[in-house]
This record gives C-alpha cells, sequence and structure tokens, in this order.
C-alpha cells in the first residue's frame, strides 16, 4: 500500500526520498532502499495463487449458471 502511495506521488514530489521523509515524520517508517528492494522482489507463491484464485472465484460467482451473483463461500467452494 505505501509502495503504490509512493509509485503515484512519486514524479510530483521530486522523488521517492522527499516522499519518505515525509512519511517518516508522520508515523510510516520506510527507507528509500525498502522501497525500491519491494519493486524488485518477485511475488511471493501465496500471492500468486491468491491472484489466481480471486479469479476463480469471481469467475465462479459470476456465472448465472452456477452462482447467480448471490453465492456465498461455501457454495462457491462446493461450485468449484
Amino acid at each position: 500500500m505505501v509502495i503504490a502511495f509512493i509509485d503515484a506521488h512519486r514524479v510530483r514530489f521530486g522523488g521517492v526520498a522527499p516522499i519518505c521523509r515525509v512519511l517518516a515524520q508522520h508515523g510510516v517508517s520506510i527507507a528509500p532502499r525498502t522501497y525500491y528492494a519491494a519493486k524488485i522482489r518477485r511475488p511471493s507463491r501465496r500471492s500468486v495463487r491468491d491472484a489466481e484464485l480471486v479469479e476463480l472465484i469471481t469467475a465462479v460467482h459470476a456465472d448465472r449458471d452456477k452462482g447467480r451473483g448471490v453465492a456465498g463461500y461455501r457454495k462457491v467452494w462446493q461450485l468449484w
């Protein structure tokens, strides 16, 4: 979430370091080095699997023959 915020505002505020300084003054400590490390880090297996599951659950939930847009977690699990 902090990484996305920095991405969205880094051009406007002149880079990563000034944003990190202001965030630190407001209790959100992140070093520019941490930001850059997070940008090059590969996504974890868990986050990749979660993204796959979201796609599958959305497909089942949106299917008019199966979930009809009102399926809860139990029905989605069974229809999967």
